[in-house]
């Protein structure tokens, strides 16, 4: 019985699901440093990426100051097609501000569009 649940854990974790620790503040208040979470390897074979998401990569050429981190934990926003750019603290999606439902509304940037224009410009 032992032996099958050791093949069932290796099996689930090699195929279904891993675990990851969050080390930084990076995607704060959603995961807190700390947190731990489990994360699907399977649920991407059923849809694409989509905005908002939240995935797990190895990081690039591992170019991050501090301590070494083999996976980022990150939230998907931009898509292929996808003009991506800011102001101020303000990302902007196709010239238009990105929704962030997900910030408290103290932590959301404020933006306006001109009235003459789409041209975006930074409040405060």
């Amino acid at each position: 019985m032992v032996v099958v649940a050791l093949l069932a854990a290796v099996l689930l974790r090699t195929f279904v699901v891993q675990t990851y620790y969050i080390p930084s503040g990076s995607m704060e208040p959603t995961l807190e440093i700390g947190d731990r979470i489990l994360v699907s390897k399977l649920s991407y074979d059923f849809h694409s990426i989509d905005r908002n998401d939240i995935v797990v990569f190895a990081d690039p050429g591992r170019r991050l100051r501090g301590a070494p981190v083999p996976d980022l934990v990150k939230r998907v926003i931009g898509l292929p097609g996808d003009r991506i750019s800011s102001v101020g603290n303000t990302v902007l999606i196709d010239g238009k501000p990105l929704a962030e439902p997900y910030l408290p509304r103290t932590r959301r940037s404020a933006i306006q569009l001109h009235p003459r224009s789409s041209r975006p410009t930074a409040t405060s």
